[in-house]
């Protein structure tokens, strides 16, 4: 049975740990943030036992305790495929992010010491623990966006560069669904929700995809809507966004979008981590 995926993942307070926390978590990992060390055994007993849906997990934990729980870790090497991971970054970088934030350094209120000594603290730590890494990674001159590439080209397989892509099929009658990066009209093309024998179906069976196909103007707008769309995902992906909604519309949602949202997700799956959700499409 192949193992389980485990990151181990710690950094001084300010060096990127709670931007990491989103692109594992926009990766299907399951997230643990800041365990006591007293925890992790029966963290990882229950990581054990959770189903094959549940086949990656990610620790994030405080760099004061690293030591400790890498320690109990290495015990379960057996069971997981572990990777370590150390972010770091220089003290003028990570002070220079508090002034920015005004958040005040956990360390600061727990051992009642001002910041820059927090910050040298958890300084510390963190070369302390750095010969156990896998992987050290210095975001003192890094940008979000850099900090996610980085990371991003660690993750293995499925976890590569792919922005997640959701095509979405929706009735303009019905109201426009929230959260969409883009809406795309469909109305223009035939609609068989006249034809008799089509009305009941819907844009996922075949006598409806066979009949749009028939219309010439449906492969014009097919391929007007993936040139369009090759251009715009492109630079989607070069942003980094870990997501991009586009929505289909048609009047009803049933046939022309659920059939034009289908035919999309088929044409960018290789490229992109794409899912399709028909909103208003009967029996979906």
């Amino acid at each position: 049975m192949e193992k389980k995926k485990l990151v181990i993942i710690t950094s001084p307070n300010g060096a990127g740990l709670s931007s990491a926390k989103f692109v594992y978590e926009e990766n299907g990992f399951f997230i643990t943030e800041n365990p006591p060390s007293e925890s992790i055994e029966a963290i990882l007993k229950s990581y054990k036992g959770f189903d094959n849906n549940f086949t990656k997990f990610c620790l994030m934990i405080h760099v004061k305790v690293a030591s400790r729980i890498i320690k109990i870790i290495k015990k379960y090497e057996k069971d997981f495929d572990i990777d370590f991971i150390l972010l770091i970054a220089s003290k003028e970088s990570i002070l220079s992010r508090y002034a920015l934030t005004r958040h005040i350094h956990p360390r600061s209120i727990l051992e009642g010491i001002s910041l820059e000594n927090a910050v040298d603290e958890d300084l510390v730590d963190a070369k302390e623990i750095a010969p156990l890494a896998d992987y050290v990674l210095d975001t003192s001159s890094l940008s979000i966006k850099e900090l996610r590439k980085a990371l991003l080209s660690e993750l293995e397989g499925e976890a590569e560069e792919k922005c997640n892509i959701t095509f979405m099929s929706f009735g303009i009658k019905n109201g426009i669904p929230l959260g969409l990066d883009m809406v795309l009209d469909t109305r223009s093309l035939p609609n068989p929700y006249w034809v008799d024998d089509l009305k009941e179906l819907t844009g996922n069976d075949q006598e409806v995809i066979d009949y749009l196909m028939s219309f010439p103007e449906t492969k014009v707008l097919l391929d007007e809507f993936t040139r369009f769309l090759t251009y715009v995902l492109e630079t989607v992906k070069k942003a980094a966004r870990p997501s991009y909604n586009i929505g289909i519309c048609c009047s009803g949602g049933q046939h022309r979008s659920t059939f034009v949202a289908n035919y999309l997700a088929a044409y960018f799956k290789n490229d992109f981590a794409v899912r399709v959700l028909h909103r208003d499409t009967p029996n979906d």
